[in-house]
């Protein structure tokens, strides 16, 4: 890498590396551009573009690895071969729900599709957890919009 970043210094940004920059670098005037638009790598703009590089190599994986890594997390919580998914979300109408539990079989394929089938329905933000089916949860919900009338703010959520 040392190599291609010394030869990129002060020159116009390849195609290959364009795809790292974010725009608002350049909007900000963090990465410099040319007369076409193009952004012009210097020192400091390499080091950036080099760091979003090995940080989104470091986020990828690979997706049968990432199902091992789950099916390691469900065997790990689970009781008598069941696991607990503790869900919460908001729907359109600004109401926030936390606590729902779901008891489900402790395997991939059960509560992947316990999860698209949360996902499918959603009217808004949702998110969840696994849990071990022992744990106790309270189902809870919250009505922003209401909230917002009341004190004062019914033009926001």
């Amino acid at each position: 890498m040392n190599k291609e970043m010394n030869a990129f210094q002060s020159k116009t940004a390849p195609t290959r590396l364009r795809k790292f920059i974010k725009p608002r670098w350049i909007r900000k005037g963090m990465i410099a551009t040319g007369s076409d638009g193009k952004p012009i790598l210097g020192e400091e703009a390499i080091g950036r573009i080099v760091a979003r590089i090995q940080s989104k190599g470091e986020q990828s994986t690979d997706r049968l690895q990432r199902r091992l890594e789950f099916a390691e997390l469900l065997q790990e919580k689970a009781e008598g071969g069941r696991v607990a998914i503790i869900s919460g979300g908001r729907d359109c109408d600004g109401v926030e729900s936390y606590g729902e539990k779901t008891v489900a079989d402790a395997s991939v394929i059960k509560v992947e599709a316990i999860l698209e089938e949360m996902y499918r329905w959603a009217e808004g933000p949702v998110w969840w957890e696994i849990k071990s089916p022992s744990f106790e949860s309270e189902r809870t919900t919250r009505d922003r919009t209401l909230e917002a009338f009341e004190n004062g703010h019914p033009h926001c959520i």
